[in-house]
């Protein structure tokens, strides 16, 4: 899931600019908005996230970063589509993040944790510096619409990662103490 959010993360940030040409939006607008909903919802929701049941939750923030996702494809249209498109994804990254770094630490038995931590940060840094170079690419010989279609897969395939393996976590059996 983190390499996922990682690739979605650079591929929406790197090419922002690229994103942006030829229409009236600005790629300075995206960077600010989306900074400055993450930041305000991880003050105001950061600690009730824990309390909130897993699953739905995960579905919700990625629902929300997919959603966002696809409003970058309106930006030709009109500006606003890249307001809406920072909210949604500042909302829903800057929130997820968080919350996948949790879980991999507090399902970790505690002698594994330093492991679960560098993995996370491991497949984090995959994500963030492998895809520009594909994405890039993609963006060069698809065009700007696949390019984003391309972050809405990822996405969505980070979605049933998620639920996908918390389904697999639940039907596996409870270990039994040695």
């Amino acid at each position: 899931m983190v390499g996922l959010g990682g690739a979605v993360f650079s591929g929406m940030m790197a090419f922002q600019g690229s994103l942006t040409e030829g229409t009236r939006a600005s790629a300075s607008t995206f960077f600010a908005v989306h900074a400055a909903t993450a930041v305000v919802s991880r003050l105001f929701l950061a600690r009730r996230l824990s309390v909130w049941p897993r699953t739905p939750l995960v579905i919700g923030l990625l629902g929300c970063l997919i959603v966002g996702l696809v409003c970058l494809l309106g930006m030709p249209v009109h500006p606003a589509f890249q307001i809406v498109a920072a909210v949604l994804t500042g909302a829903g990254y800057g929130l997820l993040y968080p919350v996948i770094q949790t879980w991999a630490v507090n399902d970790s038995p505690l002698e594994d944790r330093h492991a679960a931590l560098t993995w996370f940060v491991v497949a984090y840094f995959v994500g963030i510096f492998g895809f520009p170079a594909f994405g890039g690419w993609l963006l060069v010989t698809a065009g700007r619409d696949w390019f984003v279609w391309v972050l809405v897969a990822l996405a969505v395939l980070e979605l049933m990662t998620a639920v996908v393996g918390k389904t697999q976590a639940a039907r596996r059996p409870a270990s039994v103490p040695e």
